[in-house]
């Protein structure tokens, strides 16, 4: 028996945070199922309509959320309830914390649809013993309690840590969340050999303290001691928006790092090619949801340099190093390891590969997806 072509949709703040890290997943469902992203549409170009055009990937517009005008927030909420009624589908995929907060404000209490609240990643203001951080733990608490009343309602992590803060905080029940770790990341069978010159290790990521950006600076100073055969290379946009962004002054100080070459924001279109072009790639975050560079820097076959925290320990499968967080010569180390033997890059490159392949791959990713559109019962 074929099963029936279910309506699809998926919520998400801006059209290019959806193209970044959930297309290849929407384009798999979209193969079976009628599929329809409700998001920010100013951005699309003519390039991107013809790509969801082949996809069969529909577009609904939803203006982007006020950061602060409680008026305009109101509105907002109306116009994401009205957006969803008028595509009105069967299985709706609230992305990002802030996302399933407002999806928790507009679904019904008794409703034939399934919605889930996909939790991306779990910021340092989940941790933050700030007045306003707290008042919005009290907000999210409310709106996801009142989740756990409701019918055909479910949360999906990115990682077991993560479900397990929810669990404690009070968010969700065990019967209402489940584990899928990524949305699918294009794999290649790049094996890398290290550079003949000197060392490439490649940061990327938005320049947020929180990325440990001034832990990667610190090491450089460490092993511009010892060694030259070595470069640094960080793309990335700056977040003015962020809690824990760089001030100007702190900018400079990076911009002025002849340790460092920043290449500024790099489309995402153009990222595959400079995954291949460098050797090793460094992330020492504080904290991931599960982290997309690393995974996808992973499918290219570099090797890895990771902190020990929830969203980057994944990335970790004999494929490179652990490091701990916040700490920039037990990083130093780690890249020293890759100046003392660049051997070491075509063994993690081949693990890198596997890595994804066996666990992170597109067709796995849509498979545990589908998996739960296509079930009979309303439960996870």
């Amino acid at each position: 028996m074929v099963n029936k072509k279910l309506k699809v949709c998926f919520v998400i703040h801006e059209f290019s945070f959806f193209k970044k890290i959930f297309f290849n997943l929407a384009e798999q469902i979209a193969s079976s199922h009628d599929v329809t992203v409700i998001t920010d549409c100013h951005n699309v170009s003519a390039q991107d309509d013809q790509l969801l055009n082949k996809s069969n990937i529909n577009l609904e517009h939803l203006q982007q959320r006020p950061k602060s005008n409680r008026l305009k927030l109101i509105k907002y909420i109306y116009q994401l309830k009205r957006a969803v009624n008028k595509v009105d589908p069967d299985h709706i995929f609230y992305m990002t914390v802030e996302g399933s907060f407002f999806g928790s404000l507009v679904t019904k209490f008794r409703s034939r649809r399934k919605s889930y609240f996909v939790i991306t990643g779990i910021g340092l203001d989940f941790f933050s013993k700030k007045l306003h951080d707290r008042l919005l733990q009290i907000l999210y608490l409310f709106a996801f309690k009142t989740n756990l009343l409701k019918k055909n309602t479910s949360y999906i992590f990115q990682n077991s840590q993560d479900q397990q803060l929810y669990l404690k905080a009070g968010f969700i029940s065990p019967k209402n969340s489940t584990v899928i770790g990524h949305f699918g990341i294009k794999l290649t069978n790049f094996i890398k050999t290290p550079s003949k010159n000197s060392i490439k290790f490649f940061f990327a990521g938005r320049l947020v303290k929180s990325k440990g950006i001034f832990e990667l600076l610190e090491a450089a100073k460490y092993l511009e001691k010892k060694y030259s055969n070595f470069e640094i290379i960080i793309a990335g946009p700056y977040s003015a928006d962020s809690p824990d962004s760089l001030s100007s002054s702190e900018r400079k100080l990076l911009l002025d790092s002849n340790l460092i070459e920043y290449l500024g924001h790099i489309d995402y279109e153009q990222m595959y090619s400079l995954y291949q072009k460098f050797d090793v790639f460094v992330l020492p975050s504080y904290r991931e949801g599960l982290s997309t560079v690393a995974l996808e820097a992973a499918a290219n076959g570099m090797p890895l340099i990771v902190t020990d925290v929830p969203g980057c320990t994944e990335c970790i499968n004999n494929n490179g190093l652990l490091v701990q967080p916040r700490d920039s010569l037990s990083l130093a180390k780690a890249m020293e390891l890759f100046l003392n033997d660049p051997n070491l890059i075509s063994d993690f490159s081949k693990n890198s590969i596997e890595h994804i392949k066996l666990n992170y791959s597109i067709e796995m990713m849509s498979a545990a997806y589908l998996e739960l559109i296509n079930k009979k019962e309303n439960a996870i």
